[in-house]
């Protein structure tokens, strides 16, 4: 009779634990990733957004000037692809996927070995004090929203490393930091923060923040030149040692070959477009122009005397960023202005302005004509180009047709004149 119960008393726990482990099952959330074929049900972010916000469905990467796209072959849509990470370890991801990877990157808004490219040059030329009194000053303003920090589609070649666990910084930026110093070219690592649902800089994270999801980038191309196959290939490993060591799926934006592809045709768009505009202008006297007389008209023009010696103009945007609009210096080297000698005189001076780097390139060359022709009448000057010939209305209109038509190209190629991703290529 007592082996009778102790055998029920063991059978009813064995049903209590089946039955216990059967209902946590049930109510657990799996690891899911769908492919492009059907609803993303990848639901890790606590808001409950049941979309990817770095690669969206629909969305495609524009290749401006250069078409790189490559479909995807049916014959693989439901096969595996594996991606060896080492002897030990291999990431598998979907075919269908790592085609169309390029295809499912978001529309973002609009920032070494390789030898020095020269840049064409065309020269035909805030609170008030507050009171005594013990009265609590209350600080209302609002605080300027966040923003996403995350890959330049336009120019970075992009390893996506998604997961269901949320991580620690640390767990990423760990395995990047041993590798990342072997890049020449400007890399970057962005995790999504389940907190406030934006993508965030790592090296600029707290070491409490926690993400879904990772991002690697490279940029593709910048004024040192393209990416080289050496250099991309040892990004590509770094950004699966990443993986491993996550133990998550990762996916590429391009290919290797489209990638170099991509980066080389970048470097040739940049260096179509990167046009240095100088104006030189010419003392009439013997004499030339003094500096004492070059530094009362440079500030009447509202130009500042910067810590090169030079005079800039300047733009400060409403959120306080500055901008160098175009510089004047002495035409002769060094190019300095000193104050200390106001004495000394110069022959030639020179009007200078980098069409890509500049907000609204054309109507900065306008204001930029219009000062200098203050300038040479002040000083007695005349505005001649290389061969010091004088300039006319048809040679200053010829530039400006130029201006305007590299601002095209660029925004046609989604990279704002003026903007970060110009700052960053050129």
């Amino acid at each position: 009779m007592e082996l009778r119960s102790a055998l029920f008393v063991i059978g009813l726990i064995i049903v209590v634990v089946i039955a216990v482990i059967t209902y946590r099952k049930a109510h657990s959330k799996p690891y899911s990733l769908k492919g492009r074929s059907g609803r993303d049900e990848f639901l890790l972010d606590p808001k409950g957004d049941d979309v990817d916000p770095l690669f969206a469905p629909g969305a495609s990467a524009s290749r401006a000037d250069m078409d790189l796209s490559v479909e995807p072959d049916p014959a693989f849509d439901n096969e595996n692809v594996k991606i060896p990470v080492n002897e030990d370890v291999d990431i598998a991801l979907s075919a269908g996927d790592a085609h169309n990877l390029t295809e499912q990157i978001e529309t973002l808004d609009e920032p070494q070995s390789a030898p020095e490219k020269e840049i064409p040059v065309l020269t035909p030329m805030e609170t008030a004090d507050a009171d005594d009194g013990e009265t609590l000053d209350l600080d209302l303003q609002a605080k300027p929203p966040r923003r996403d920090h995350r890959p330049e589609k336009a120019i970075d070649y992009v390893a996506l490393i998604r997961g269901s666990e949320p991580i620690r910084r640390d767990q990423a930026l760990g395995v990047y930091r041993q590798h990342e110093y072997h890049m020449e070219k400007p890399s970057y690592i962005y995790g999504f923060n389940i907190t406030n649902g934006l993508w965030c800089d790592l090296e600029q994270e707290p070491e409490s923040g926690e993400y879904r999801d990772i991002c690697l980038a490279i940029q593709m191309a910048d004024a040192e030149g393209s990416i080289s196959d050496t250099e991309l290939h040892r990004f590509s490993q770094m950004s699966l040692a990443v993986a491993e060591e996550l133990e998550r799926p990762i996916l590429f934006s391009l290919d290797h070959d489209e990638a170099l592809a991509y980066a080389r045709d970048l470097d040739k768009f940049c260096a179509a477009t990167d046009l240095l505009v100088i104006f030189n202008l010419i003392a009439r006297s013997e004499r030339g122009f003094s500096m004492r007389a070059i530094h009362r008209e440079a500030e009447k023009l509202g130009l500042v005397y910067s810590i090169d010696q030079i005079y800039q103009k300047i733009h400060v945007d409403s959120e306080g960023h500055t901008e160098v609009l175009y510089s004047l210096a002495n035409m002769y080297k060094p190019g300095n202005l000193p104050l200390d000698d106001s004495a000394e005189n110069t022959s030639g001076l020179s009007l200078f302005m980098q069409v890509p780097t500049i907000h609204k390139p054309a109507d900065v060359y306008s204001e930029m004509i219009e000062n200098i022709a203050l300038l040479a009448k002040r000083l007695n000057g005349i505005l001649v180009d290389q061969e010091r010939k004088p300039l006319n209305e048809e040679g200053l209109g010829k530039i400006h047709r130029t201006i305007t038509d590299i601002a095209r190209r660029m925004e046609s190629r989604g990279i704002q004149p003026g903007g970060q991703i110009a700052h960053r290529l050129y």
